[in-house]
């Protein structure tokens, strides 16, 4: 009987320790947000990096006439400046 007890007991202690980070609250981290956010301005600056180089690739190539490769260019290079504008912006306090 006492051996059935520390048994039950037992058994109760480890299924609480295996389901407590399951079942607890989650706290949002601030931190990890704002590198998360910080992740992505960087994944779109590369993607416009690499629109400007395909720009000027397809204007060696003769795919994109003077005009519309100034007017692109203007564009893509705005995009460029806001996303580094952005990312020279301290995370937000904690």
């Amino acid at each position: 009987m006492p051996t059935t007890i520390l048994g039950l007991i037992l058994g109760a202690l480890v299924v609480g320790f295996v389901a407590y980070p399951l079942l607890r609250p989650r706290h949002r981290h601030p931190q990890r947000e704002a590198d998360s956010g910080r992740t992505d301005l960087l994944a779109q600056k590369e993607e416009a990096y690499q629109a400007i180089k395909d720009l000027e690739f397809d204007r060696a190539m003769g795919k994109v006439s003077g005009e519309d490769f100034q007017e692109m260019e203007k564009e893509l290079k705005g995009q460029a400046a806001s996303l580094l504008k952005a990312m020279e912006k301290p995370p937000p306090p904690e």
